[in-house]
């Protein structure tokens, strides 16, 4: 049943050889490809979501093993909401190895003039405020595992501002410093917190985007791909699929932590 997080003593899952991962926003595009890569490298994924998140966690729950994956319901505007699932999840599952945090929106492309202060607020709260408040519990959780990793999304944005997106640019920048502070306090504690600011994505929703375009300049939706490709010095696309060894770099790193690593072909940097 949506919105159920209850937790009886049979289903609590004893430590395993498998590290375990929990991933927010598992059904967004990023996490759907992040979740199946885990699964298929034999990870255990716990994921944290709305609606379309479970839908998804149950759309591919028997095509692996019944253990590998499991699923808690939060409201990313609520941290009551948020702070219920992880304690659900930490009743069944008491050691975490690692957090993915994907939680995030522009939601709004608007002039600062006629943007309203509500429509700022809620941008920080979806990208922001989630952010933190995962945070806040996933990190208790990894201290009291020993330590582990966590991985934040952060955005291109964040460094250098779209048009019309200046909430959004605000919320990310945000996110790039809660990665900093948080691998400071976490160094006491073996927890290593890093950032990957990807640019411009080709997810569905950015591809269904880029048609629009095409039907809006009466182009095709090759075209503006190339145009897309045409920002960035390596004249590439950037897939999800291209950030898996980055991933997978700083869910095992015992080196690296603090960092925001820009994944976007050059474009911000060059």
């Amino acid at each position: 049943m949506i919105g159920s997080n209850e937790v009886q003593a049979e289903d609590i899952i004893l430590p395993s050889d498998k590290r375990i991962i929990a991933i927010s926003a598992i059904g967004s595009n990023m996490g759907q490809e992040f979740t199946e890569y885990l699964l298929d490298n034999e990870y255990q994924v716990i994921g944290f979501g709305g609606k379309n998140s479970e839908q998804f966690t149950n759309k591919i729950k028997a095509r692996y093993p019944q253990d590998l994956l499991d699923f808690f319901y939060c409201d990313y505007f609520n941290t009551e909401s948020i702070a219920g699932a992880i304690k659900s999840a930490r009743l069944k599952y008491p050691k975490l190895d690692g957090f993915i945090h994907l939680v995030g929106g522009s939601l709004f492309n608007k002039p600062v003039s006629k943007l309203k202060t509500e429509e700022f607020t809620k941008v920080l709260n979806l990208n922001l405020t989630s952010a933190y408040t995962f945070s806040k519990y996933i990190f208790d959780w990894l201290q009291n595992s020993d330590g582990g990793h966590m991985v934040f999304f952060g955005s291109t944005t964040g460094i250098k501002p779209s048009g019309y997106k200046l909430p959004y640019a605000v919320a990310k920048a945000g996110v790039h410093m809660l990665v900093k502070a948080l691998a400071k306090e976490g160094a006491d504690f073996n927890i290593l917190v890093n950032g990957i600011v990807p640019g411009y994505v080709m997810t569905a929703r950015h591809i269904e985007e880029l048609e629009l375009k095409a039907e809006k300049n009466s182009s095709s939706i090759q075209s503006e791909i190339d145009l897309v490709k045409q920002k960035n010095p390596l004249r590439g696309e950037l897939n999800t699929e291209d950030m898996f060894p980055v991933l997978a770099l700083l869910l095992t790193t015992n080196v690296i932590t603090g960092q925001n690593v820009t994944v976007d072909l050059g474009q911000t940097d060059l």
